[in-house]
């Protein structure tokens, strides 16, 4: 095992990579101190001389309860101020990973603001015009949906009426027996394969290849660094198993199986059912509205209703104006001739009559 020196910095000068074995900084004279940590530069000496070995292999320096300064292991009184080693405290000897330590992330420096575009008095007018059209088109649209007193007078009606139909139909199909919809008739029947099932039907020998990993000796590895607590730096190994890939051939007794069909009856089938059927309508221009007639015949049934009435209105300037009322009975609420105060927007669009709000659609 490789034995380097390592270094300590000087915590009161700020001295760099003093060389570890010194106990004093050679640029203020102060003691290394228990506080100070080694560490093992990148390009850390290799010691080959054997009494420097010898040193590095004898054990941790010791600080002195008195003065705090650090001395070789082997010295009985303190370097610095001549105490007994007595309650001195031996120096931490750890085992430090064979990695180099993370460095600090480095945060990304802030995005300049992107420079605002410089207006040229071309396109400042060309903007302001932009602008100034889009006001004027919003005030032009504000005017024209704010509704404004006026008289309606009813001048007409309108009504549509719709019924949907269902028709009861004979279907034809075909299912698994006891899968065919409730109510149908079987017409004919027959046997087909509904699936297969896995059957094993005997044995048989094969060979089979295998991939295995086999121990083919060890290898030395450097697992980390020792700290010796007295400025030297010890490699540490350790022995790990190398592995080989070898193909290993056997033979191997596997089952047979064959596909065994399964068979079911499958039936054809006649199922009446209600599908859907023509829409019946009926419209008019007056207050006679009626529901349209369904076709006569057992098989025929209703499925839904729906309803939509108009009634039309000329406004004190002339114009005609459609209002859809929610229901028929204030559809008919409204005969011709009858004048209303309501309020109309310059689209036509009536938000009240007789001072009820109206729904909108």
């Amino acid at each position: 095992m490789s034995i380097r020196e390592g270094a300590w910095d000087c915590p009161a000068c700020g001295r760099r990579r003093t060389r570890g074995p010194l106990a004093n900084c050679p640029g203020c004279g102060r003691p290394r101190g228990p506080e100070v940590r080694f560490y093992l530069p990148d390009d850390a000496r290799e010691v080959t001389d054997q009494a420097e070995i010898e040193r590095a292999r004898r054990g941790p320096d010791w600080s002195c309860a008195y003065c705090s300064g650090d001395s070789p292991a082997d010295a009985p009184f303190c370097g610095h101020c001549g105490a007994a080693r007595g309650d001195g405290t031996a120096r931490t000897v750890q085992v430090l990973p064979d990695q180099p330590p993370a460095p600090a992330p480095v945060m990304p420096a802030p995005a300049a603001p992107a420079p605002r575009p410089k207006l040229t008095r071309g396109c400042t007018l060309s903007c302001l015009g932009l602008t100034g059209a889009v006001a004027v088109l919003a005030v032009i649209g504000w005017f024209a949906s704010r509704p404004k007193p006026t008289t309606l007078v009813v001048t007409g009606h309108t009504w549509e009426r719709r019924i949907t139909t269902e028709v009861l139909e004979t279907r034809l199909g075909e299912a698994w027996e006891g899968e065919a919809p409730v109510g149908a008739r079987v017409l004919t029947t027959r046997q087909e394969v509904h699936h297969h099932d896995r059957e094993q039907v005997g044995w048989e020998w094969t060979e089979r290849t295998e991939t295995r990993r086999v121990p083919s000796g060890s290898e030395r590895v450097k697992t980390g660094v020792r700290d010796l607590g007295n400025g030297y730096f010890e490699d540490v190994y350790e022995d790990r198993p190398v592995y080989r890939t070898e193909e290993v051939t056997r033979r191997v007794r596997e089952p047979v199986h064959r596909q065994v069909p399964v068979l079911k009856t499958r039936v054809s089938y006649e199922v009446e059912s209600w599908e859907k059927g023509p829409e019946q309508r009926a419209s008019g221009n007056s207050l006679d509205a009626r529901w349209p007639d369904l076709p006569a015949g057992p098989g025929v049934r209703e499925a839904g209703r729906t309803e939509r009435y108009t009634v039309r209105f000329r406004d004190s300037a002339g114009r005609d104006v459609l209002w859809h009322p929610p229901d028929e009975s204030r559809w008919r609420a409204h005969p011709p001739g009858r004048s209303v105060p309501a309020m109309v927007t310059s689209l036509g669009e009536i938000t009240q009559l007789d001072g009820v709000e109206v729904e909108r659609p």
